[in-house]
Parts: C-alpha cells; structure tokens; sequence
C-alpha cells in the first residue's frame, strides 16, 4: 500500500519564534558588517574627524547592534535600520564639510581661542599678583600712627581693590563671551553664517568691557544680541544643509540600495529574493533618472526590506521544517537520499534498504505533500505512524486541509502524481 497527503502546515508559536529570530540574526548580520566597513572606510579617509560627535554615536550604535544579536535579536534589527539611512546622510555631510575646509579652520579658531585663554591666565596671575601686594599694603596700614595718613592709605587701598575687582570681572566676562562664541563656532555651517557677525560682536563687547563697571548688565546685552544671532545663523545654516544635502541625496539614495542588494544576497539566492533585488534595480534607475523622489524612494526601500524579512522568516520557518521532517524520517529508520528544490518545493527523501521511500515537499507558503511509497499492504502505516506524530508531537508541526489518497495495491508511485490536488496557503 502507498499513501499520499496534500496539506498544509503551520509550526508551533516557540517554533515559528524561534525561527524568526534566527532568521533576523543572519539577515542583520551582512547589513552591521558592512556598515562596519563603511566607518572603518570613514576613518581611514578622516572623515571621522569632521564629524566626531556623530562618528562616535554610530559606533557606540554599531557595538550595540553586534551585542544584541544574540539576546535581543529585534532590537539589533532596529538599529541596524537606523544605521544605514544615517550613515550615508553622514559620509554626505562629511564630504560637505571637507569641501569647506573645516578641519583647517576649526583648528585655527582652536588656536586663537588657546591664546586668549593664555593671555586671560597671564592676567589672572598680574590679579593674584596685586592681591597679594594689597593684603602686605593692609598690614603696613595697621602699623600707622598718623591718623590722616593712615586714611589717605585705607582708601587708596579700597581703591585698588575695586579696581582689581573689576578685572577679575572684565577677564570672567570674557571667558563667558568666548565660551559662547566657542559655542556657535561648533556647526561648521551655522559658523559660515555667523563667523563675521560674531567676531564684531566680541570684539565690540570686549571694547566694553575695558571700561564697564556693571558686567551683569552687560552680561545680560550680550546674551540677547548673541541669542539672536544664533537663532538667525542656525536657520540660514538649517535651510543650506537642506538644500546642500538634497542635491546629493540621489547618490545616497543610490549608495544604500547597493548596500541593501549586496547583504541580501548574501543570505538567499531564492526567486522570490531575486524579484525584490529586481524591484530594487528598477528603483535606483528611476531615482537616478528624476522620476520619484528620493522621499517616495527610501519609503519603497523600507517597504522592499519589510518584505525581505517576511521571505526570510518564511525560508526560516521552511529551513526548521526541513530539519524536522529529516530528523523524523531518520528516527523511523530511513536515511536521507536525497535534498533538492523542485517546482518551488524542498524535496526530502528517504529511503529503506527494502526499497520503500518517505518524500516530503514543503514551500516557504506552508504548504507541504509527502508521500510513502514502495510497500506491502499496509505496512506503509506503521511508518507514518512513526514519522507525522512525532513532527506533531515534539517539533510542533500542525497540519490543516488535509487530504490523503491511499493505493493498497501500488507498490511504487511519484508525490506529484495526486489526484485533483490542491494546495493553499495557511
């Protein structure tokens, strides 16, 4: 007797879950890789060194990523999706700032400021220096008889500590208004907006301050006039990074479908993949071409990697399965002959030395066929008996719209060969 089954399959929740994670593990795993090298590729080249801030962020992100691979696969996935759109966004924003010759200027401002500081220390010494002379001054004034002279010294005294007052304010004031001007100097861009404005605002504030006596309200003039300096240089510099970026976004754009194609198919070569890296091809011509916008484009790359995920998960699931059913038909006795794709399906046989044979077909759809063909009456029953419950029983394998055909007096036959079969997905 032989019978035949045409059903589909499901697995259980643990499974599936089980499945799903590993399937994010080796489809994050070529995506952190190469964003590895691509930072590797931006140190190298100095990059790295006009952006530290964001450099460092995305490492520390990319050491994350690595780290949850294993015990928060998800969470690895998210970042890696975060990764790619910002780590082009910063090789095109470095590349901006080299064209402007930042690093040689933010140098030299760095120098400048490093000798102001030097010259506000000298002063701060020259204070402590006349402090010091004040306090002896105090001491020689306690020891005089006369009183009038003793009088004419107490205020000179009281003079040259409110003067020497007014320094260690005029030199505080200063170190706040180049600690501000430091501040704005930081965003190479917002700097290209504001450098000039900026310098004639400390220089007309340190004029002031050379002979102000109430640096609270020049402190407060200053911060105003700084605050709205800021606020107009950071817009101007908001609108010329937008517009700046957008002109090289295309290539961008461009740079992470290469990426995509690349890590994709280093994990699958199924039909179904080669249709999304197809997409994908069409996707970057029609960027490059002006006929969608690079916003319209990196949704339909987000929509494309969403369904790279389900494929891979679904090939997970189907990989898990496979490993199930050999498991079992091994376990009844029989050894694997043979494993390879036909019309879709992954077909496993496995054969007795008696010449019966187990076949199993499965798809990533969850639809699956089996047949055991090549025996005697109805000896093929015991061996169903060994193989179905256990995948139903121990790997969590269910079965649904099922339909079996038996042939008691067929001794061999094909899985194809079923009658008015039908197949649908669960």
């Amino acid at each position: 007797m032989s019978q035949y089954e045409s059903n589909n399959y499901s697995v259980s929740r643990e499974m599936r879950r089980a499945a799903r994670l590993n399937s994010i593990r080796n489809t994050t795993t070529p995506f952190l890789e190469r964003y590895q090298a691509q930072l590797r590729e931006m140190k190298e080249r100095g990059l790295a060194d006009l952006i530290p801030a964001e450099y460092s962020q995305a490492c520390k992100s990319l050491e994350q990523a690595f780290a949850d691979l294993e015990a928060d696969p998800e969470n690895s996935m998210k970042i890696s999706r975060m990764l790619g759109k910002n780590i082009y966004d910063m090789f095109q924003y470095s590349k901006v700032l080299r064209e402007k010759n930042y690093e040689k200027r933010r140098q030299e401002q760095a120098a400048a400021r490093a000798e102001q500081r030097r010259q506000r220390d000298e002063a701060r010494m020259r204070i402590e220096a006349e402090r010091k002379k004040q306090r002896e001054e105090a001491e020689r004034i306690k020891q005089e008889r006369n009183a009038a002279a003793k009088m004419r010294a107490e205020q000179q005294l009281a003079e040259q500590k409110r003067r020497t007052m007014l320094k260690e304010e005029h030199i505080a004031f200063m170190d706040y208004v180049q600690s501000a001007i430091a501040e704005i100097m930081k965003d190479p861009i917002t700097a290209d907006f504001a450098e000039s404005n900026a310098m004639a605002l400390q220089s007309e504030y340190e004029s002031l301050s050379k002979t102000s006596e109430n640096y609270a309200a020049l402190k407060q003039s200053f911060s105003n006039e700084f605050a709205a300096l800021l606020k107009t240089s950071q817009e101007k510099a908001a609108a010329w990074k937008s517009k700046r970026m957008e002109s090289g976004k295309k290539e961008s754009v461009s740079q992470q479908i290469e990426a995509n194609k690349e890590a994709m198919t280093a994990v699958s070569e199924s039909e179904e993949l080669k249709k999304l890296i197809d997409n994908l091809n069409s996707l970057k011509e029609n960027v490059e071409a002006g006929r969608i916008s690079c916003e319209a484009a990196e949704t339909k790359i987000n929509e494309t990697m969403q369904q790279y995920s389900n494929l891979a998960e679904e090939e997970a699931v189907q990989r898990e399965t496979a490993k199930a059913i050999k498991e079992s038909i091994e376990n009844a006795g029989f050894s694997i002959t043979s494993e390879e794709e036909e019309d879709g399906y992954l077909k496993i046989t496995g054969s007795r030395l008696s010449g019966a044979e187990a076949i199993f077909m499965i798809d990533a759809k969850g639809r699956m066929k089996y047949s055991f063909e090549g025996y005697e009456g109805s000896s093929c029953k015991n061996d169903i008996e060994q193989v179905i419950p256990r995948l139903m029983d121990i790997y969590g394998i269910s079965f649904s719209d099922r339909k079996i055909w038996q042939n008691p007096d067929m001794i061999g036959g094909s899985a194809l060969e079923l009658p008015e079969e039908r197949e649908d997905n669960v």
